[in-house]
C-alpha cells in the first residue's frame, strides 16, 4: 500500500476533526451533513475590455469519502452554516470544485455567500 496515500489519509482525517465546521450541503430536497474546513480561492478575470477583476471564493474543503452521496458538487448547490448560506459558483471558466491532492483525498468546493432563504 502507497505510503504517502495513507499519510494524507490520516492528515485529513486530523484536519477534519481538528478544524471543520458542521456544514449542510444542500441538492433540491436532498441534503448532507458534513465536516468542513473553511478556505478561499482567488481568481482572475480580464474581460474583453482588458479591464482585470479579482474574485474570492469563501471554499469548502470536504473528505472525498464523505461527499460521495452527492458527488459530483453541482453548480447552485448550496451549502449552509448556522444562518448562512453558500451557493456553489464557477467563476469564468474555472471549475466550481477541485480535488485538493493528487490521490483525491479532499474536494475544494468554491462558492459564493448569499441571502439564507
Amino acid at each position: 500500500m502507497n505510503m504517502l496515500r495513507n499519510g494524507l489519509g490520516l492528515l485529513a482525517d486530523q484536519l477534519v476533526g481538528n478544524a471543520s465546521d458542521a456544514v449542510v450541503y444542500n441538492r433540491g430536497s436532498t441534503s448532507l451533513t458534513l465536516s468542513a474546513i473553511r478556505g478561499s480561492s482567488s481568481f482572475e478575470v480580464t474581460d474583453d475590455d482588458d479591464i482585470q477583476t479579482t474574485f474570492e471564493s469563501r471554499d469548502w474543503i470536504v473528505r472525498a469519502i464523505d461527499f460521495q452521496a452527492m458527488f459530483p458538487p453541482q453548480k447552485y448547490d448550496q451549502i449552509v452554516v448556522g444562518d448562512q448560506a453558500y451557493e456553489i459558483l464557477s467563476i469564468s471558466n474555472a471549475p466550481h470544485y477541485r480535488y485538493s491532492d493528487e490521490y483525491r483525498t479532499m474536494i475544494r468546493i468554491h462558492t459564493k455567500r448569499i441571502d439564507a432563504s
